[in-house]
């Protein structure tokens, strides 16, 4: 049975904000121990399945009050629902 849940994530111009586990993912790239030390963990995307969820809308203003990075100007918490299967 599918389960309905309200959780929050953060939209920017029709696109989600998500997060890239750059130490996981630097095995298939092919970069500097520099550019991954420069490179920004978050990103835009327009997959909603790759969204960073928050659970509280609170969650997620936070984040949005401690990233003031240009690339979060104008972002806003998007209300979202999502639904699971029930265990």
């Amino acid at each position: 049975m599918l389960v309905p849940m309200t959780l929050y994530c953060i939209k920017k111009n029709q696109s989600f904000l998500a997060y890239r586990d750059q130490f996981n993912d630097c095995q298939n790239w092919q970069i500097s121990d520099l550019d991954l030390a420069i490179a920004s963990p978050w990103y835009w995307t327009a997959d909603k399945n790759v969204a960073k969820i928050f659970i509280t809308q609170t969650e997620a203003e936070v984040f949005l009050n401690t990233h003031y990075e240009e690339s979060f100007s104008q972002a806003e918490i998007n209300l979202s629902s999502y639904e699971y299967d029930e265990l």
